[in-house]
């Protein structure tokens, strides 16, 4: 792959979501990777024919709600053990009295990481992506059903990937400086 290959992208229209699902099962089975699909609805059985992978989304969002759990009731019990004050006979380290701060601040950490492991995941915020430039990009949003091969994917070659493209089954094929 050339230096200038990571610099491009092959955008690719097809016809319909059925077409869709065939192009994208046909690039994987060729080989590629570093491709992603854009519809106007969510399609199911893309999300298995390109790999999404949630679970790490999942995963931070439980260790950071138990590690901001775990750091409220810290602070509290600190802050209970360095200046204790007997109000009404509570005992020092009131449990019940700890655990709706560490329930609210453990909901708020999870959502954070949550938040936070899906925009690095998606790469976000990417503010401009390259299949902008192409006006009969705007179509994703109401008919159009689109493939875009980018210049990560290993096996990227913008005249080999446009090939496959078109074998996949797509109405037109454009390559877009990236």
């Amino acid at each position: 792959m050339s230096p200038s290959a990571t610099n491009r992208l092959v955008l690719a229209r097809f016809a319909d979501d059925q077409a869709l699902i065939q192009g994208a099962k046909a690039l994987r089975q060729d080989g590629y990777t570093g491709f992603d699909t854009h519809s106007p609805y969510p399609i199911e059985e893309l999300g298995e024919v390109i790999q999404v992978r949630a679970w790490p989304i999942a995963v931070a969002a439980a260790l950071a709600g138990l590690g901001g759990a775990a750091a409220a009731l810290a602070v509290q019990v600190y802050a209970n053990l360095d200046y204790p004050l007997n109000i009404g006979g509570r005992a020092v380290l009131a449990w019940t009295a700890f655990s709706l701060p560490a329930l609210q601040f453990g909901t708020l950490a999870a959502v954070i990481g949550a938040v936070g492991t899906f925009l690095l995941m998606s790469g976000l915020p990417r503010l401009s992506h390259p299949a902008f430039s192409d006006g009969r990009f705007r179509d994703a949003t109401d008919d159009g059903f689109f493939i875009s091969i980018d210049g990560s994917d290993p096996r990227f070659a913008p005249d080999r990937a446009a090939a496959a493209l078109k074998r996949a089954g797509a109405v037109w094929v454009r390559e877009l400086p990236a």
